[in-house]
């Protein structure tokens, strides 16, 4: 799996961080799970009230009656506590990037990259010293550059567009193990 680099980036930064003594979360979307989108953060507390968060997200699952949604994500994110990090309130800013692969039926296929930035609010419940949960919502602009092809299996292109596109960005109730708690 060529993805599995992006995956293994995400347990570098918490592995590498608690090295470092740092106080470091691993967590996972359970909203982007019940869309059977693999994914997996690492989060590490870097100040008092600041902490960088970095999540990876995949599907490379085929639907039923022709229809397949694919995708890989990268989402690096820098969050402002506004009491003490990995706890309370945070306000958070985000850039992401990745690659699509969507096909509809008969309707024909679309894929390319897409990038773009948002910025969100969001809250972290701690429920023991290792476990907490956190909720997020973010809003933003994305960019999309795709090639259109007439159908799922065919090779032939019909067009090549842009689209931008305003509006959420992220939206996570997320599922955090704690290392490093103090």
């Amino acid at each position: 799996m060529k993805h599995l680099r992006y995956i293994l980036l995400v347990l570098a930064v918490a592995v590498s961080a608690r090295a470092g003594r740092a106080q470091v979360g691993v967590k996972s979307n359970l909203l982007y799970d019940a869309l059977l989108n693999v994914n997996i953060a690492a989060e590490v507390k870097v100040d008092d009230r600041w902490s960088v968060d970095v999540m990876f997200d995949y599907n490379r699952w085929t639907l039923s009656h022709g229809r397949r949604w694919r995708h890989w994500l990268i989402q690096p994110e820098g969050r402002l506590w506004l009491d003490e990090a990995l706890e309370g309130n945070f306000f958070a800013g985000h850039l992401f990037g990745g690659q699509f692969n969507v096909m509809f039926g008969r309707k024909g296929r679309w894929q390319g990259p897409a990038v773009g930035l948002g910025v969100g609010f969001g809250h972290a419940w701690r429920l023991g010293r290792h476990w907490s949960v956190e909720a997020e919502i973010a809003v933003g602009y994305a960019r999309y550059f795709y090639d259109k092809y007439e159908c799922g299996s065919c090779g032939q292109k019909v067009a090549h567009r842009t689209k931008n596109y305003f509006g959420p960005t992220k939206a996570a109730l997320s599922v955090v193990y704690l290392f490093g708690t103090e």
